[in-house]
């Protein structure tokens, strides 16, 4: 199974704030909810959530490239209602244009939990990609 793990390194869910880049963390990555000892927030959750979808993305680009390999940072705004209303790619490593544009939709198309942060929340996530063990196709 492609790895695409996506997760935001406080609670940012729970406490959103006005923050400027140079104060947007880079998120850890965790695979699952569970494998931290701090539980989920909020947008965690979401961004688990998105998992299939961004796996799809790179498994459609994988088709072509089935070496595909690589990560991203994108910044995502939430506006209070929980509406995303800007992704941005900050740095890529690997991926094609056609991928990221994949991800960035998928990102952009997330619902959030309203918060009471008086303004966006900013926050950075992380997308490692590559190909499962023994490829696509299971080493066939």
């Amino acid at each position: 199974m492609p790895l695409a793990a996506a997760t935001p390194a406080d609670d940012a869910g729970e406490e959103a704030t006005v923050t400027t880049p140079s104060q947007v963390p880079y998120l850890p990555s965790r695979m699952t909810p569970d494998d931290s000892p701090a539980p989920p927030s909020r947008v965690e959750w979401v961004l688990f959530s998105l998992r299939p979808r961004l796996n799809e993305c790179y498994r459609t680009a994988a088709m072509d490239r089935p070496s595909l390999e690589g990560e991203a940072i994108f910044r995502v705004t939430i506006e209070p209602s929980g509406a995303v209303t800007d992704v941005a790619l900050v740095s890529e490593k690997g991926l094609d244009l056609a991928l990221t544009g994949c991800l960035t939709k998928v990102l952009h198309e997330a619902s959030f939990q309203p918060h009471d942060g008086g303004g966006p929340a900013v926050v950075n996530v992380p997308l490692k990609f590559r190909p499962p063990p023994g490829g696509f196709d299971g080493g066939r």
